[in-house]
């Protein structure tokens, strides 16, 4: 079986609370092996490394802003996502 890496995937994000563990053993089942999880903004960085924290080996955060957070105050945003690390 071929094994694979989800370089993007917003998995922690609320409209998947309710079936997170199915879809993350589907995709184990499918080989893929770890998932990378970019965050939105400030905001999404707790429910991010809440499932890295539940999925230590299969889920691993990726620190950002993501272009659509992109604002006039964007400076002040990349500050407190960098302070949260």
């Amino acid at each position: 079986m071929m094994k694979w890496i989800d370089t993007h995937t917003h998995i922690y994000g609320e409209e998947f609370n309710e079936d997170r563990k199915e879809m993350i053993e589907r995709a184990k089942e499918a080989g893929v092996f770890a998932a990378l999880l970019p965050n939105i903004d400030a905001q999404s960085i707790p429910a991010l490394f809440r499932v890295c924290d539940e999925y230590p080996d299969f889920a691993y955060p990726m620190m950002g802003l993501h272009p659509t957070s992109v604002n006039e105050d964007y400076t002040t945003e990349l500050e407190t996502i960098k302070n949260r690390l």
